[in-house]
């Protein structure tokens, strides 16, 4: 309709508007318009324009300001399509080389939402980030490799399995849980993680509990 069309035009506009500020020489105008351009494109269901995306790549890759490059790896997942390889070797790199770990978090997330389940180039992605040298990160990438990958999938299952003995109690959670989705013998190894790892923390242990289909026994 006539009245469709113009709403798609001004989107169009904003659009444009919105990649010429992404390269202001102000840092706030810099992280405004790159937050913007995933809103905006999420609601016009613009997902995939390439003027908008090669943005945003630019911005993650090249921008001084982390701020400003948190912003466009947030809107990366809201503006880009699944499975996009550009889009995913980009967020690859934030995820594994950026020195901000909340931005190597931000990435991993983006990577999940963006990633088909199976896909190989996403799943490689999650599982270098389970090296990362910071809880957080490695935990976001747990939780993502769960999501990401079929049930069944050995190495998949191979990887949540050896979180299982990460320093990080959260982590060895997230890794716990991500076994009993993946494989389907995920319950005995889960198990076997909550005995030997969950007597420090009571939560941990009760939610491990709340994954498996046999109640565990905590030594109080």
């Amino acid at each position: 309709t006539a009245g469709r069309k113009g709403g798609v035009d001004s989107d169009l506009v904003v659009i444009d508007v919105l990649v010429k500020r992404c390269f202001s020489e102000s840092p706030t105008t810099r992280r405004a318009a790159a937050a913007a351009i995933g809103d905006v494109m999420q609601r016009a269901q613009f997902r995939g324009d390439t003027r908008a995306m090669q943005a945003l790549l630019d911005v993650v890759r090249n921008d001084q300001e982390v701020s400003v490059q948190r912003a466009a790896v947030q809107s990366m997942w809201k503006a880009g399509l699944e499975g996009e390889e550009r889009t995913l070797e980009t967020l690859f790199w934030a995820a594994t080389s950026h020195p901000e770990p909340q931005l190597r978090k931000g990435a991993v997330e983006s990577v999940e939402r963006l990633t088909s389940r199976g896909d190989p180039l996403g799943v490689e992605c999650l599982k270098e980030c389970l090296k990362d040298t910071h809880a957080e990160v490695r935990e976001a990438a747990v939780r993502a490799l769960e999501r990401a990958s079929h049930e069944g999938e050995e190495e998949a299952a191979a990887a949540a399995e050896g979180m299982l003995k990460d320093e990080s109690w959260f982590v060895r959670r997230a890794a716990a849980r991500a076994l009993t989705m993946i494989e389907p013998e995920g319950e005995r190894q889960a198990s076997v993680a909550a005995k030997v790892f969950g007597r420090e923390d009571k939560l941990w242990y009760a939610e491990v509990q709340g994954y498996l289909t046999k109640p565990l026994f905590y030594p109080i």
